[in-house]
C-alpha cells in the first residue's frame, strides 16, 4: 500500500511538472503575443495619425492655394519660379556651401556643431537667409526688367517658393512616416535598423502634428518674405531685402535651437515660432501700408 501511494505520488508529481512546464510556456508566448499587439496599437496609431496629418496637410494647402489664386490671379510661371529659386538657392548652392565650410562627417556631425554649437546655429539661420532673400532680389530683379513688378508677382512666388518646400520637408516627410509605420505594424521589420523603430515607437500624435503646423506657418512667411523682397526690388529700397534677411534668420531660430538641444520642448518651440510670424505679419501689413501700397495682404 506504501508502495502503491508512493508510485501514485511520483507519477501526480511528474505530470505536475509537465504541466507546469506548459503553462509557462504558454504564458510567455502570450505575454510576448500582448508585446507585439501593444506595440502594433501603438504603430496603428501612428499609422492612423500619419494619414490624417496628411489628408489636412494637403486639404490646407489646396484650400490656401485656390484662395489666394481666386484673389490674386497670379500666373503660374511666378509659382514655378518660386520653386525654381528655392531648389536652386537652398538645395543647391547652400548645401555647395555647407559641404565647403563645414566639411561633414559620416554621421552628420561636423566640427563647428561639436565645438561651437552657439555659433554653429547661427551659421546655419544666416547661410538660409542669405541664399534663399538673395534668390528672391535676383528673380524679382531680373522680372522688373522685362516688365513692371505687380503685387500678385510677389503672392506667386512666395506661394512657389513655400510650396516646394512644404512638399519637400512637410510631404515627404509625412508619407515617411506612414510608410515606416505601416511596415513596424504589419512586422516588416528586417531593412529597418533598431534605431529608426525605437524613434517611430515613441511617436505622439502630437509630435507628428507640430511638423505639420510647423511647415503651413512657414508658407506664410515665406508668402511675406517675398512681399519685402519684392518691395526692395520695386521701390528701389536695398534696407528692405536686408531686414528680409534678418527676419528670415529669426524666423529659423527656434528650430534650430530645438536641433541643437538649446530648446528641449517641441511644443514650445513652435509656440515661438508662431509669435514671430505673427509679428512678422504685423510688421508686413504696417510697411506695406507705409510704402503706400494697396491689395498686397
Amino acid at each position: 500500500m506504501t508502495n502503491m501511494n508512493s508510485w501514485r505520488l511520483l507519477l501526480f508529481l511528474k505530470l505536475f511538472r509537465k504541466k507546469s512546464k506548459y503553462l509557462l510556456t504558454i504564458s510567455r508566448q502570450s505575454s510576448t503575443v500582448s508585446l507585439e499587439n501593444s506595440l502594433n496599437k501603438k504603430e496603428v496609431k501612428n499609422v492612423n495619425s500619419s494619414g490624417v496629418c496628411l489628408v489636412r496637410f494637403t486639404c490646407c494647402f489646396s484650400c490656401r492655394f485656390y484662395f489666394l489664386k481666386r484673389k490674386y490671379q497670379f500666373r503660374f510661371a511666378l509659382v514655378g519660379l518660386g520653386a525654381l529659386g528655392f531648389l536652386v538657392s537652398s538645395q543647391l548652392l547652400e548645401r555647395l556651401l555647407h559641404l565647403l565650410i563645414l566639411q561633414p562627417r559620416m554621421d552628420g556631425s561636423n566640427w563647428l556643431m561639436t565645438s561651437h554649437p552657439y555659433l554653429y546655429a547661427l551659421y546655419g539661420i544666416l547661410a538660409a537667409g542669405l541664399f534663399e532673400e538673395t534668390a528672391r532680389f535676383l528673380i524679382f530683379k531680373y522680372l522688373s526688367a522685362r516688365q513692371t513688378l505687380q503685387n500678385r508677382d510677389a503672392i506667386g512666388y512666395g506661394l512657389g517658393h513655400g510650396g516646394i518646400e512644404l512638399l519637400l520637408l512637410g510631404v515627404l516627410q509625412l508619407l515617411n512616416f506612414l510608410l515606416i509605420s505601416q511596415m513596424i505594424a504589419s512586422g516588416q521589420t528586417e531593412g529597418l535598423s533598431q534605431i529608426v523603430i525605437k524613434q517611430m515607437e515613441s511617436l505622439t500624435p502630437l509630435s507628428i502634428f507640430l511638423p505639420v503646423f510647423e511647415r503651413l506657418i512657414a508658407l506664410a512667411v515665406q508668402i511675406l518674405l517675398s512681399i519685402w523682397v519684392y518691395l526692395a526690388v520695386k521701390k528701389k529700397r536695398v534696407n528692405l531685402y536686408v531686414m528680409a534677411i534678418i527676419w528670415h534668420a529669426l524666423i529659423d531660430l527656434p528650430a534650430m535651437l530645438y536641433q541643437e538641444k538649446i530648446l528641449s520642448n517641441m511644443l514650445l518651440t513652435e509656440l515661438i515660432l508662431l509669435g514671430a510670424s505673427l509679428l512678422l505679419w504685423f510688421l508686413t501689413k504696417r510697411m506695406i501700408k507705409k510704402e503706400g501700397e494697396k491689395g498686397l495682404i
